[in-house]
C-alpha cells in the first residue's frame, strides 16, 4: 500500500494496526516525487487548464461504449456482488477485490477465517471486508491467479483525456473552495482551543452536551457537502438525489473532516478541539478508533487535499443501493481521478492506498449504521431522566430534519 519498497511497506500497514500519530509530513512536501511523468501528460493539463468556458457533465458517457463494452457490459463482481470493471487476473471483478488479491497474495497463507468453522463466510457488498480469508478463497475458488494479465480500464483518446482532466480540475475546484479543513487551513490554526465536558455530570447529560456542540459543526459540513455537489452537478440527471445524498453523507463528512482528525480529538472549523473523550460519548470507542486510523492512513499516504475531493465525488456518486442511473456518473469520476493520478510516479501504489481507504470507509459507514440507534437515541437506560431524555430525541429529531432541508434546498437549487 505504501509507495515505496516492501519491506517498508509491511511495517507501515503494522503501524497503522497499533499505532496513532500526533505528526505526519505534508503531502505538499512530496510535490518533487509526485511530479509530471511525460510531456503528453503536461500537455494534457494544459489543454485542460485552458480559460474557456466549461460546463461540467457527469450524467453522459464520455468514453464510446464500443470502447468501453466489455467493462461495462460485464454485470457483477463474481466475488462481492458489484458492479464489475474489468476481467482481473482472470476472473470478472470489480476494483476493489481486484486491489484485495493483488494485496494479499503475497501473505494468503497467513489468512484466518473470523469463524472458524467449516461453513465459508458469505462474501457481498456489505461485509465483503469482514473476513479476508473467505474472501480470498473465494477468488481462488473463482480461478483468480497471478499469471492472468489486469485489463487496462484507460483505452481513451487525447480527446478523452483532456476532459476527463477538465471535470478533475472542476471538482477539485469546488472541493479547494468549499473545505475548510485542509493541509493549508489547518497550518493557520496554530494552537487548539481544546474543548472538554465536565466528568461529574450524569452520562445522559454529557452525551446531551457533546452532541450539543458538536451538531453546529456537522451542520455546517453538511450543508457545505451539499454546496459541493450541487456547484460540482455531480448528480445531475439523477432520479433521487436526497435519497443518494442520504445514503452517502456520513462517509462524505468522514474525508471533510479526516485531516481534522487527530489522538486528541477533532478540530472544527474554527480552529478549536473537541477532546477524544467527547468524540467517544458520541461515535464510541470502536467507530471512534477508525475514523483516527482512517485520518492516519490519509496522512501516511500522502493523500492530497485534492484526492480528497476526488474522493468524496467518488462515494457520492458510487452506484450502490440500486442507484443504477449513477452508472455512468461513477465511470465519469472514477476515470478522471485516473487520468489525473497519471501525472504522478508510484500510480498503482497511490490507487492501491486509495481503494484500501475507501474500503475502510465503507467499513466506517456499515459500523455507523449499525451504532446509529443505539449511540444517538437510547444512550445509557439506567437511571435516564424523562427531561433530558426528551431534550436528546429533540436534538437529534432536528438534525435530522437540518438534514432533509438541506436536501430539499438542494433539490430546488439544482
Amino acid at each position: 500500500m505504501y509507495p515505496f519498497s516492501d519491506k517498508k511497506r509491511i511495517t507501515h500497514q503494522e503501524y497503522q494496526q497499533n499505532v496513532y500519530y500526533d505528526e505526519f509530513p505534508s503531502s505538499r512536501s512530496l510535490d518533487s516525487r509526485w511530479s509530471d511523468s511525460g510531456e503528453s501528460q503536461e500537455s494534457i493539463a494544459s489543454s485542460s487548464s485552458s480559460t474557456a468556458p466549461f460546463r461540467p457533465t457527469f450524467s453522459a458517457r464520455i468514453i464510446e461504449k464500443t470502447v468501453k463494452k466489455k467493462i461495462l457490459n460485464l454485470g457483477l463482481c463474481l466475488i462481492c456482488e458489484v458492479d464489475a470493471t474489468g476481467i482481473n487476473y482472470g476472473v470478472k471483478t470489480c476494483e476493489g477485490c481486484k486491489k484485495f488479491f493483488h494485496r494479499n497474495h503475497p501473505n494468503s497463507l497467513k489468512l484466518r477465517c473470523k469463524k472458524r468453522s467449516k461453513t465459508k463466510c458469505s462474501i457481498n457488498p456489505t461485509n465483503r471486508t469482514e473476513c479476508q480469508a473467505c474472501r480470498f478463497q473465494k477468488c481462488l475458488d473463482y480461478g483468480m491467479t497471478m499469471d492472468k494479465p489486469v485489463d487496462d480500464v484507460l483505452k481513451m483518446t487525447r480527446e478523452q483525456k483532456i476532459l476527463f482532466m477538465k471535470l478533475a480540475h472542476w471538482i477539485i475546484e469546488v472541493h479547494m473552495r468549499e473545505c475548510v479543513l485542509t493541509e493549508t487551513g489547518l497550518e493557520k490554526f496554530g494552537e487548539s482551543e481544546m474543548i472538554k465536558i465536565a466528568h461529574d455530570m450524569h452520562p445522559v447529560d454529557r452525551r446531551f452536551d457533546a452532541w450539543t456542540i458538536i451538531i453546529p459543526e456537522m451542520n455546517r459540513e453538511i450543508s457545505s457537502i451539499i454546496s459541493f455537489v450541487r456547484d460540482t452537478r455531480l448528480l445531475e440527471d439523477c432520479q433521487n438525489p436526497p435519497e443518494v445524498l442520504k445514503t452517502t453523507m456520513f462517509q462524505a463528512f468522514c474525508l471533510r473532516v479526516a485531516r481534522g482528525l487527530s489522538p486528541k480529538g477533532w478540530m472544527f472549523s474554527d480552529g478549536r478541539t473537541l477532546d477524544s473523550e467527547c468524540l467517544e460519548l458520541i461515535f464510541g470507542d470502536d467507530l471512534t478508533r477508525d475514523l483516527v486510523k482512517l485520518s492516519n492512513l490519509i496522512k501516511l499516504n500522502f493523500v492530497t487535499d485534492e484526492d480528497l475531493g476526488m474522493m468524496i465525488a467518488q462515494v457520492v456518486v458510487h452506484p450502490r443501493n440500486g442507484f443504477k442511473d449513477l452508472e455512468f456518473h461513477y465511470e465519469n469520476v472514477f476515470n478522471a481521478f485516473r487520468v489525473k493520478m497519471r501525472k504522478r510516479e508510484h500510480e498503482k501504489a497511490m490507487m492501491t492506498a486509495i481503494s484500501e481507504i475507501l474500503e475502510h470507509l465503507e467499513k466506517i459507514g456499515a459500523q455507523q449504521k449499525a451504532q446509529a440507534y443505539h449511540l444517538l437515541i437510547l444512550g445509557p437506560k439506567r437511571n435516564m431522566r424523562l427531561g433530558r431524555r426528551k431534550d436528546l430525541l429533540m436534538s437529534v429529531g432536528n438534525k435530522i430534519m437540518s438534514v432533509k432541508q438541506y436536501s430539499r434546498r438542494f433539490v430546488d437549487n439544482f
